[in-house]
């Protein structure tokens, strides 16, 4: 009787959790990844009785049950009008939960915590990134709905201290209002189907001999692409070649770039993929960011560093907004300073020339990221909070 008391009392406290969102699988990125992680392994720990996952403007509406203690309701894309509509039945529906969670700050943070916190009472938490709260583009509304998305949120959380002492001095809030949580990395990866690999080596033109530094994300100036190119001239190696993956506004100038150093056939331009099987072709990845001061723009994390790191990969970061929170430095790779073209150079050149160094830094990070950036850990820390509410 006694055990049954305790279990029925356990059952009774466990939690149920509603997350808003707009970036949702299969829509691809950052957010995205992180809106599907977050959910699925909330429902996997024993604390949480159900979960709710609203993903609003999705391309495949639908509702699905992943588990029998998660439920994913995607909606086709609408208006911001519509949205209101569907952030407020949503909330009706769920106002038993016990908390709701959005994902990005504006729009649907911004909605939730309106209709969340002001209309139904629960404390609603909501994740920012870096630029999203820092940016100086945008709006003078859309900047004043960040702000106060932020600054009312039951608490708001950022995925290193870094971005989380910076949105607090930009946003001029006390730091009490937000909390930094690491991004719940699963301990298992998508691999790539080795045909595939293939396809893409005999597609690039990349030989077993490479020594291929990888870039993948957003072709902006901010992340550094230039940098690479401008270090890549300072490698004679022929066997180093730089992999991007990705596509943006760089990207012409950047290709005219290697052109003028003679280098198109060390700098392949892959384009927008999924990025999975251009880890396998990877000996090395670099992402060498640095903060864009006049747009507000800054890497708030650098999940790619994670999940090279997670696939044995030497990374190359910048000391750089909280890029050095991703890479346990001279271990599982190198903190450079930012735009330091030079630093960039012999780091890769040290990299291409030794192969035990690889490999034992491919091994500290694997070790890194499972004791730092582990799901589970990260979901008992947003757990944590919940239960505060403040």
């Amino acid at each position: 009787f006694l055990i049954w008391k305790v279990q029925k009392k356990m059952e009774n406290e466990r939690m149920k959790i509603c997350f808003f969102t707009t970036d949702f699988p299969p829509s691809i990125g950052g957010i995205s990844e992180f809106s599907r992680s977050i959910a699925y392994h909330t429902a996997e720990s024993p604390s949480v009785e159900q979960v709710a996952a609203i993903a609003l403007q999705n391309r495949e509406p639908g509702v699905e049950h992943p588990s029998d203690k998660l439920t994913v309701i995607r909606e086709g894309r609408q208006s911001f009008v519509r949205m209101v509509w569907s952030v407020l039945r949503y909330a009706y529906r769920f106002r038993s939960y016990d908390a709701f969670h959005a994902t990005s700050v504006f729009p649907i943070g911004f909605l939730t915590v309106l209709i969340g916190k002001y209309v139904f009472g629960k404390p609603v938490f909501v994740t920012f990134y870096g630029t999203d709260v820092l940016s100086t583009k945008g709006s003078a509304k859309t900047k004043w709905a960040k702000r106060w998305t932020v600054a009312h949120a039951t608490r708001s959380l950022g995925f290193s201290n870094s971005t989380k002492r910076r949105a607090a001095e930009h946003l001029k809030l006390p730091e009490e209002k937000f909390a930094r949580v690491y991004y719940p990395l699963p301990d298992e990866f998508s691999r790539g189907n080795p045909e595939k690999v293939s396809a893409l080596k005999k597609e690039f033109g990349i030989q077993d001999t490479d020594f291929i530094v990888l870039f993948v994300g957003h072709l902006v100036r901010r992340k550094g692409p230039e940098d690479l190119i401008h270090a890549l001239a300072k490698v004679p190696d022929p066997r180093v070649k730089l992999l991007f993956v990705g596509k943006g506004p760089m990207g012409q100038e950047l290709k005219l770039l290697a052109k003028s150093y003679k280098l198109e056939a060390r700098v392949i331009f892959a384009g927008e993929h999924i990025a999975v099987p251009f880890f396998d072709l990877a000996r090395a990845f670099a992402m060498p960011s640095f903060f864009d001061r006049a747009d507000g723009d800054i890497e708030g994390l650098g999940i790619v560093f994670l999940e090279a790191e997670q696939r044995g990969i030497p990374v190359i970061g910048t000391n750089s907004g909280g890029v050095p929170e991703a890479i346990d430095a001279d271990k599982s790779g190198f903190v450079v300073p930012e735009r330091s073209v030079d630093s960039i150079a012999e780091k890769i050149s040290l990299l291409a020339n030794d192969s035990n160094l690889c490999e034992r830094m491919g091994e500290a990070g694997k070790r890194f990221v499972k004791d730092r950036f582990n799901a589970k850990k990260s979901v008992e820390e947003h757990l944590a909070l919940y239960k505060n509410r403040s």
